[in-house]
């Protein structure tokens, strides 16, 4: 296929209806934290009037995406560690693209980088990367990614990670995540009981999210077998949940462990435990600890740079170094003997909810992409060098 054929499947821009923005994204079938901050912006975007097309390999991700009145649709062709996209891959984008015909892209995770990127080059539709993760990318698809048009960290610990991949500067932004802390039930003892499974004579601890091995929640566990007359809630599903269950098991725990499952109530569990736990090796900007520091719930934290940045006005007893079990058993009993009531109380959670404002982080993410439609439309050599040249060999060629 030939560039210069590809003007039929330019984008349909803006009209008088507002953007057309295309959200792509890979990961579990769940809505946990770049998830929920993605469709966050879809609902968003259509209570502002413009139109949006949610591009995803989740089922629960597409149906909520739909459910907020978005048009959705499910790409084919896997992602692959191949430095090219291969030409099954770039044929299915650029499918969607000619039905879409939308004003941006949003691209919510790394692994469809490549091959919308060189798409969109080709067409002139501007892109936009929202770094969520800190890791480290393969080489092949950090290669790709300078290219798109503009590159957005959920946090400053996300963004200081991207200096060593030789990024420009004027195309790395900083937008905070954003919580919205949620009405709940007050604290009582029946819905303690109820929410969290958990004694209310007893405090509950709160672990949620993933279990996996990333977010370390194996070490919440060890730590509860070490402190008598506490319990542990854990909100979440994953590849380690059988493990997990194994080990409460080994070390008799099964009536002071509770596995709650998915949860779509994490506000109402946050206001009836007593402490949040985040023994996570790592993170980008954690949504969960950010919603527990909004309600001045107990923290403790492993030191890891994102919880650093949530809490940097927290008392330092609170984060401990991550995987050291000794350390975070300690931290729990100072953090229950003093409750934390004078360490962070309503005015820290009141920075915490001004700081990452849900409001705040639409109109930035708002600001941002009319801004992008409008250089876009004003200037037509706004892409890197060879770019075009590069998109036209990907479309040409046909990788084994």
């Amino acid at each position: 296929m030939k560039l210069r054929r590809l003007a039929e499947y330019a984008g349909g821009g803006s009209d008088e209806r507002g953007l057309h923005i295309l959200f792509v994204h890979h990961g579990g079938d769940w809505i946990r934290g770049s998830e929920a901050c993605l469709l966050t912006l879809v609902d968003s975007q259509i209570q502002r009037g413009n139109k949006c097309t949610v591009v995803a390999n989740s089922p629960v991700l597409l149906a909520q995406a739909q459910a907020y009145g978005a048009t959705v649709m499910q790409l084919k062709v896997s992602p692959s560690g191949e430095y090219l996209p291969s030409q099954a891959a770039i044929r299915e984008v650029l499918s969607v693209l000619k039905n879409a015909k939308p004003s941006l892209v949003h691209l919510n995770s790394p692994e469809y980088v490549k091959r919308f990127v060189s798409c969109c080059i080709a067409l002139n539709i501007p892109t936009i990367y929202h770094a969520h993760s800190i890791q480290p990318l393969s080489e092949h698809r950090w290669a790709w990614i300078p290219i798109v048009t503009r590159i957005v960290s959920c946090g400053v610990t996300a963004a200081r990670s991207l200096d060593g991949h030789q990024l420009q500067g004027r195309r790395v932004a900083t937008i905070l995540n954003g919580i919205r802390v949620a009405p709940a039930s007050p604290r009582s003892d029946d819905r303690k009981r109820e929410v969290l499974r958990a004694r209310p004579d007893v405090p509950a601890i709160l672990f949620a999210g993933s279990l996996i091995e990333r977010k370390r929640p194996a070490d919440a566990i060890r730590a509860v077998a070490g402190i008598p007359n506490v319990q542990l809630s854990i909100a979440g599903s994953g590849s380690e949940e059988s493990s997990l269950r194994q080990l409460t098991d080994d070390l008799g725990l099964t009536n002071r462990v509770h596995f709650l499952g998915d949860r779509n109530d994490v506000p109402e569990l946050l206001a009836q435990a007593d402490m949040y736990l985040a023994p996570s090796g790592w993170e980008a900007l954690p949504l969960g600890v950010a919603e527990a520091a909004g309600i001045g719930l107990p923290i403790v934290a492993s030191d890891i740079g994102p919880h650093q940045e949530l809490l940097h006005g927290y008392h330092s007893k609170n984060l401990y170094r991550v995987g050291d079990q000794q350390a975070l058993t300690a931290a729990i009993l100072v953090t229950l003997k003093s409750r934390l009531g004078a360490d962070f109380g309503s005015l820290e959670a009141s920075e915490v909810r001004e700081r990452y404002s849900i409001d705040r982080y639409i109109a930035e993410f708002d600001s941002t992409y009319h801004k992008m439609f409008k250089e876009s439309t004003l200037s037509r050599s706004a892409v890197i060098p060879d770019a075009s040249q590069l998109a036209a060999l990907i479309l040409r060629r046909n990788p084994s």
